[in-house]
């Protein structure tokens, strides 16, 4: 029998850990005629600065346990993903639920007058001056600006077994860890961490519900610039360190979501102009190496134009000291175009070589040979070019094509 009651307590307590904690509160005869009554009954001999466990220890013993307070997120939207300060902007709900038993009150089953009472948290403050239901608030830990205003609309719900529920609306901004490399194909994963700053692990224990995350009212979320998914919740914990051998640790919620770029708007700024600039650059071929002003005049502002364009390309992301396929590609095309620079300095130096050569040889003055046979197939080079530097092109696109994170 004993092992029987042992097995049994295993379970609860395996139960309580895992899935929250049920109400464990003895039935209560506090009554009042109205919610506003009730509630300022209940807060009378309230104290804020204990936690439930620790207050009703005389009662039930539980002084040394933490409150196992249930965690569920929901997001209602995340915007002004920015790449160059790596931060989003978020709004969210998270509720949370915990027993205090200094809350239970007489249920209408009973012959009470309410099961429950449902008061903001304005109402409390100008109501009760000042006296606060005890709440472990959560912060992120991610964030870099919270909206203070958003934590005095928080809603409290308190059921006559002594079982509360909060609803924490929640705004800021966060910071999320961006790796460029694949832009504009990249993939990040954003999180926020939630956890009680005042009360160490050993007080509070964070645990999930059944859907402890997700979006409100759709499976993702989406902007025109990135698709917003994957949302998912798993406890863990957050430590702080104050000194080399003194910090804290704290049970926490880490919730995270994956963002994934939407490529339209870089394919049609980044990736065709700078084609089309490849293309200024190629048409050079087409023109005679003798109209030199024009001929180079095409190849330099090409060259410019890519220049520049690298540059608009390098400000919309933060500084970073390693390669991009984006900026590969628009590096490559600046190469190739430059190359073909060089080429057609090549094909109008050996076509004035050639030209003075035949002109000494029509002459008498020097003889025929390998300088002129050199500077003939130099001056051959645009045809080869026009060939060569398309294929090249055309694999080069098709390289970045396979390598990019589609």
């Amino acid at each position: 029998m004993l092992r029987l009651s042992a097995v049994l307590i295993g379970l609860i307590s395996l139960t309580g850990s895992a899935c929250g904690e049920v109400s464990y509160c003895n039935p209560s005869d506090v009554d009042a005629p109205n919610e506003q009554a009730l509630m300022e009954l209940l807060l009378s001999n309230y104290s804020n600065l204990a936690r439930p466990k620790v207050a009703t220890n005389r009662t039930y013993g539980l002084g040394n346990k933490p409150e196992f307070v249930e965690f569920e997120v929901r997001i209602d939207n995340v915007w002004d993903i920015s790449s160059k300060s790596t931060t989003f902007e978020y709004k969210s709900e998270v509720w949370l639920q915990w027993v205090d038993c200094r809350l239970s009150f007489k249920s209408l089953e009973r012959g009470g007058s309410v099961d429950s009472i449902v008061m903001s948290y304005n109402t409390l403050l100008e109501t009760y001056d000042n006296a606060l239901v005890w709440l472990p608030m959560p912060l992120d830990y991610n964030a870099v600006h919270r909206a203070a205003e958003i934590s005095r609309t928080m809603i409290i719900y308190v059921e006559y077994t002594g079982v509360i529920r909060a609803r924490l609306p929640q705004r800021g901004t966060a910071r999320c860890p961006m790796n460029f490399r694949k832009v504009p194909f990249d993939k990040h994963t954003c999180s926020l961490v939630y956890a009680s700053p005042e009360f160490p692990v050993s007080e509070i224990r964070y645990v999930l519900t059944s859907e402890p995350a997700a979006f409100t009212g759709r499976g993702h979320l989406n902007n025109a610039v990135w698709d917003i998914k994957d949302l998912n919740a798993k406890p863990t914990q957050k430590r702080v360190d104050l000194s080399e051998n003194r910090g804290f640790i704290y049970s926490a919620v880490e919730v995270s979501f994956r963002i994934e770029r939407e490529p339209y708007y870089y394919i049609v700024q980044a990736v065709l102009p700078t084609l089309l600039f490849w293309a200024i650059s190629y048409v050079g071929f087409f023109i005679n190496w003798s109209a030199a002003p024009a001929r180079s005049a095409i190849h330099m502002s090409a060259i410019l134009i890519l220049v520049n364009h690298l540059k608009n390309i390098s400000d919309t992301l933060p500084t970073i000291s390693y390669r991009t396929w984006l900026t590969e590609y628009v590096v490559s095309h600046l190469v190739i175009a430059a190359l073909q620079m060089v080429a057609f300095a090549a094909v109008f130096f050996c076509n004035e070589r050639l030209g003075e050569l035949k002109k000494e040889e029509s002459l008498g003055n020097v003889a025929g040979g390998l300088k002129i046979k050199l500077y003939s197939f130099g001056s051959q080079l645009d045809k080869v070019s026009r060939v060569h530097f398309f294929l090249v092109v055309l694999i080069l696109n098709l390289v970045f094509l396979i390598t990019a994170d589609l």
